[in-house]
């Protein structure tokens, strides 16, 4: 995200009609915290340790093959368009193939690890991808 000319922007309306708005600059900008609380500290792990959990569900169909070529499983019937089957395949692949994505799951990992002992007093985590 990082590296894009411009934010990504997504848009949308909830049940209630009240619309909302976020780009990846404001996603950018919750990675640089400091997390100097132990509730903070936990929370933030368990947050980014379960959207790791939430992006491994969508790729879960995808199958990394021995020859670097990738298969994807889609749910297909009489009625399914072909367009809808290629985006249906297209967005885990760019999950699984997403740079920021892969930096989230090693600060999520590392939040894991080192919550614990990061809010001892003494300790510091610095982390820098």
């Amino acid at each position: 995200m990082a590296e894009l000319p411009a934010p990504l922007e997504y848009a949308w309306a909830d049940a209630d009609g009240v619309d909302h708005n976020i780009d990846s600059t404001q996603v950018m900008l919750i990675c640089f915290i400091t997390l100097d609380e132990p509730p903070l500290v936990a929370a933030y792990g368990r947050f980014w340790s379960e959207y790791i959990g939430f992006l491994d569900a969508k790729t879960a169909r995808l199958k990394l093959g021995e020859d670097g070529g990738v298969e994807v499983s889609v749910q297909a019937d009489a009625t399914s368009f072909p367009d809808q089957l290629a985006k249906d395949a297209i967005e885990p692949l760019a999950l699984l193939q997403s740079q920021t994505i892969a930096e989230v799951r090693r600060v999520a990992e590392m939040l894991v690890q080192t919550g614990v002992r990061a809010v001892d007093p003494g300790w510091l985590v610095l982390a820098d991808g």
